[in-house]
């Protein structure tokens, strides 16, 4: 437990998700990521968002993946899950699709006994969730969520670049930041 704790701490590198999301500027999203122009406008916060997302979700699956006995791999398993629906009545719709990342990913869905270890009613939790963050209908629940929470919310930044990349290629012109 000390080690899993340790090495979050590692993944997050001591800046919070909502710190990192609130830094980054209205126009930021709008910028390519790379740039070779000296001076010019470089989306840091939103590279060290994407950066710290990778690095959680594949935190996550070593997690899962280095417990050699079946119980505890169960364990470990439920125990994300857990931190899934807690992200989701968080309203923090970014990490839950981090966690959602890795428990989907094709490394632990072939791990049927693990899964098959888990309580029906924790799978049903995992499957509600996966609907919810389900890309299908252009992320429609998600989207339907999203617009009726209430308080604090932290939305899912992938989805946000992707739409503004939808808009950008449609409107070819990005306006210059001041």
């Amino acid at each position: 437990d000390v080690e899993r704790s340790r090495g979050l701490g590692d993944v997050y590198k001591r800046q919070c998700e909502n710190t990192l999301f609130c830094a980054i500027d209205p126009f930021e999203p709008m910028y390519p990521v790379e740039t070779d122009v000296p001076g010019s406008f470089c989306p840091q916060y939103i590279r060290k968002m994407t950066k710290m997302s990778t690095q959680l979700t594949s935190w996550i699956s070593q997690c899962i993946l280095r417990e050699t006995n079946l119980k505890q791999r169960t364990l470990v398993l439920r125990f994300f899950i857990l931190f899934a629906e807690a992200s989701y009545k968080l309203q923090n719709f970014n990490l839950l699709m981090e966690i959602l990342g890795a428990l989907g990913s094709s490394n632990l869905h072939r791990l049927k006994k693990t899964w098959k270890g888990l309580p029906p009613r924790k799978i049903a939790k995992f499957e509600f969730l996966s609907q919810l963050m389900d890309p299908a209908r252009n992320f429609n629940a998600y989207r339907t969520c999203l617009h009726n929470a209430q308080g604090p919310t932290l939305p899912f930044l992938g989805l946000i670049l992707t739409d503004i990349t939808s808009v950008s290629y449609t409107h070819l012109t990005l306006p210059t930041k001041a």
